[in-house]
């Protein structure tokens, strides 16, 4: 079923292109708007739930950015860009039509486990990171699902890609990092402190800098790690006490990418500053006041960040220097992921209100509105965490304690290469 922005549209599956279709409609136009396209395959499908609201929706059947897709956020001098992605991610008119249908797919039977965060690869396929359970899930381009085992270390959060197009999670309880490509794995031994269940969560996701340095944010220690790809080596860098209001949660949770691609912004979760890292330093920015309350974000295409309300604060941007609200006060989300139409999504799965589920739509000034799910919708606390968006736009979200993988089409979009979707600053939990 639909969130839209003007009113409650229902789709039936024969409305619905199958995946092929959808692909080789794409393919031959070159970059087309997809509508009322949803996830199909790999198990049994269902519907979302109802959601409504304000707010007028524009040219749900106008096409966006003719011609094939180009760039991907590679410049003629071969060097990667923050400007050489915003140049193609972007590229469509503004004011169109940014509702979304939500549909699901059923986990086949097998291991069970849960995830947090995915990473789309170069063969189109998104790969969920295992929390628990011990086994990737791979979510394939046309919705088929399938499992990997792994060696289970402990716990990981979140992943992003290499240069190599290897996948790497990030340890949250594991002493060690993940590198898996294709049907290998390996693992690196991070050079933490080993133990068994008392082992603290080190990290609650991160990002890859263009030099190919994870910088993890830090969850119940303070400082940030580094750890480079090239040497294996783990370190730390040191800003000071961000002052975190609840020792028992995890000071950050998540973080951005920012345009030099070699700094990142820490979202501070229970910290109450924000921390910016380089593979070398590291410093605590102050905002009006407390900046708390918050987990993941996205990248606009001016170089400011949107941080996402995780309890009870508005959306906000941060500039570098100042933060502005953007966005209704709420709760429970857990990261966001831009589509191919203009607009960042997400789902306020992390510990909402009792019936109080939300679809957030952000648009590429960082305004933020919310659209209210049915309770039947198929999302519930807990049941989602991290997201990732496809070439084709549609966005998947891993299941935790679910047992379907989320797909939020969408109902305006188109497809892009795939390289401008796996740069590091789109490709992130």
């Amino acid at each position: 079923m639909r969130a839209t922005l003007s009113a409650l549209i229902v789709v039936s599956c024969s409305a619905c292109w199958s995946e092929e279709d959808f692909r080789a409609k794409c393919i031959a136009a070159g970059n087309c708007v997809v509508t009322d396209a949803g996830a199909s395959g790999g198990g049994d499908a269902t519907g979302g739930g109802a959601a409504t609201g304000g707010g007028a929706a524009t040219g749900g059947g106008a096409t966006m950015g003719g011609g094939a897709p180009t760039g991907g956020g590679i410049p003629d001098d071969g060097g990667l860009t923050w400007a050489g992605v915003v140049s193609e991610l972007f590229d469509v008119p503004e004011g169109i039509d940014a509702g979304a249908d939500l549909t699901f797919v059923t986990l086949p039977a097998g291991p069970s486990g849960k995830w947090v965060g995915g990473v789309l690869n170069r063969r189109g396929e998104v790969i969920c990171i295992p929390y628990s359970g011990g086994n990737l899930l791979r979510v394939g381009p046309d919705a088929g699902l399938s499992f990997f085992p792994t060696q289970h270390y402990g716990e990981w959060e979140g992943g992003v890609l290499l240069s190599d197009g290897g996948v790497v999670a990030l340890p949250y309880s594991t002493y060690r990092v993940l590198s898996f490509s294709g049907t290998a794995q390996s693992y690196l031994d991070a050079g933490l402190p080993r133990g068994g269940a008392e082992v603290p969560a080190y990290f609650e996701g991160g990002v890859l800098t263009l030099s190919e340095h994870l910088l993890l944010a830090p969850a119940k220690r303070w400082l940030p790690g580094v750890f480079s790809m090239a040497t294996g080596a783990l370190t730390f860098v040191d800003a000071g006490d961000p002052g975190t209001v609840d020792t028992n949660g995890g000071h950050y949770a998540g973080a951005v990418l920012l345009a030099d691609g070699e700094s990142a912004l820490m979202v501070p979760r229970f910290a109450r500053r924000l921390m910016e890292v380089t593979p070398t330093s590291a410093v605590l920015h102050d905002g009006p006041g407390e900046v708390s309350g918050f987990s993941g974000g996205v990248l606009l295409p001016d170089g400011r960040v949107v941080l996402m309300p995780s309890s009870d604060r508005p959306f906000v941007t941060w500039d570098g220097a100042s933060i502005t609200i953007n966005g209704p006060s709420t709760r429970g989300y857990f990261s966001a992921a831009w589509s191919t139409n203009g607009y960042a999504y997400a789902v306020n799965s992390d510990q909402p209100a009792p019936n109080d589920l939300r679809l957030a739509i952000i648009d590429r000034h960082g305004v933020a509105s919310e659209l209210p799910l049915a309770p039947d919708a198929g999302i519930f606390p807990g049941s989602h965490y991290g997201f990732v968006a496809r070439n084709d736009g549609v966005i998947v979200g891993c299941p935790y304690d679910s047992r379907q993988v989320l797909f939020i089409s969408p109902v305006t979009r188109r497809t892009v290469t795939l390289s401008t979707m796996t740069s590091p600053w789109v490709n992130k939990w």
